[in-house]
């Protein structure tokens, strides 16, 4: 067990791993795991790469948040969260301003698991951690912490993570966050990512929440319409090779990932860490994962065969849900038959949005038990 390291203090870490993996086979695109100082030999399935890498939690330049920008969140406990200034008429940092909650479903499952965890065990859930794949201003890393879980925050984009590490210093989580500036995909190395508009009646507004590393398969007619604000580079890195760099061997009690059609990329260097995890949240996103050359049904049918199932609220099953009907300390019901399955297969004819997405939770074992 690793205590997380506070982010006040930078975090140099360099150790050379041999890494020998059989790369999951449901994303086409070719692996790159090589960066500029390193050398690999890779093959099909199998890698066996000698890597170099210094990896730097930077020292916060926000170390305050202005007060105009701090809200207090409705959840139990409650927390304080860093949001963007007002000016800037950010979608994500208006809801919880005007709501005090993001996501009322989705934050109301995951308690939902934080709760469960605590009165199964009288382990110290800070010895359990929380992976949180793009974090954005950091709502669910905060809502962990909030619970006592120690937690491993990838944001790249130095505008939310400045955000995100004035919210921990703000509550006292230094002992708990470790935060990477790094996006999680299939190469180690520099890519582009966009930050993204959302149209609404009213108008246009930010919505810093749908910045996404630009898929290969997209055209020049859709790099136009959506490459709306600008492009900022940022370096990524694999999953399963960050987390040994940063000697966390222990369980993971939930991976949560929300990066924009990037999953099936992430995932492809993120088997060691799958296995560990008891649960997964995940953001599904069909058709983008395909422009990204990687198949939904194959990655989830991967997951499938590691042992993950699907799971529901037992008050949502095939009906319209909200967070009042999900109760606490009352397991999900996790499907044991048949492969998950996300919505319908969806074409240009019938697909209205290439967005449209659905957040899925993995159980791996018996629910609530590791």
């Amino acid at each position: 067990m690793v205590l997380a390291r506070s982010i006040v203090t930078p975090l140099f870490v360099l150790l050379t791993l041999t890494l020998t993996t059989v790369t999951p086979q449901f994303c086409t695109t070719t692996t790159t795991r090589t960066p500029s100082t390193t050398t690999a030999a890779t093959t099909t399935t199998t890698t066996t790469t000698t890597t170099t890498t210094t990896y730097t939690a930077i020292t916060p330049n926000l170390l305050t948040c202005p007060d105009s920008d701090i809200a207090t969140t409705t959840t139990l406990p409650a927390f304080k969260i860093c949001l963007r200034p007002a000016l800037e008429n950010d979608f994500i940092s208006n809801i919880i301003k005007g709501s005090g909650i993001w996501e009322p479903i989705n934050t109301a499952r995951i308690v939902n698991l934080f709760t469960l965890q605590k009165s199964s065990t009288t382990i110290d859930p800070k010895k359990k951690f929380v992976v949180d794949i793009g974090a954005h201003l950091g709502w669910y890393t905060l809502l962990a912490a909030s619970h006592g879980f120690s937690v491993v925050a990838f944001e790249p984009l130095r505008a939310q993570r400045e955000r995100l590490q004035a919210s921990v210093l703000l509550n006292g989580f230094e002992h708990l966050v470790t935060i990477m500036p790094y996006a999680v995909s299939n190469k180690v190395g520099f890519s582009t990512m966009w930050t993204g508009v959302l149209d609404t009646p009213q108008g246009s507004n930010y919505n810093t929440g749908g910045s996404w590393i630009r898929p290969k398969g997209w055209t020049t007619h859709e790099a136009s319409v959506h490459a709306q604000v600008s492009e900022i580079g940022i370096q990524t890195v694999l999953l399963d090779h960050a987390l040994n760099l940063l000697n966390i061997a222990d369980d993971i009690f939930l991976l949560k990932a929300d990066i924009e059609g990037h999953l099936g990329l992430a995932l492809s260097e993120g088997e060691q860490t799958t296995k560990r995890a008891k649960f997964l949240f995940l953001e599904i996103t069909p058709r983008i994962e395909a422009l990204n050359g990687c198949d939904t049904d194959r990655m989830l049918g991967h997951l499938f065969q590691q042992g993950f199932r699907m799971c529901y609220p037992p008050h949502c099953m095939g009906k319209a849900c909200g967070a009042n009907d999900i109760i606490l300390g009352v397991p999900e019901t996790c499907l044991l038959d048949g492969l998950p399955y996300v919505g319908e297969k969806k074409t240009e004819d019938n697909y209205s949005s290439e967005w449209m997405y659905e957040d899925v939770l993995l159980a791996q074992g018996p629910f609530g038990k590791r």
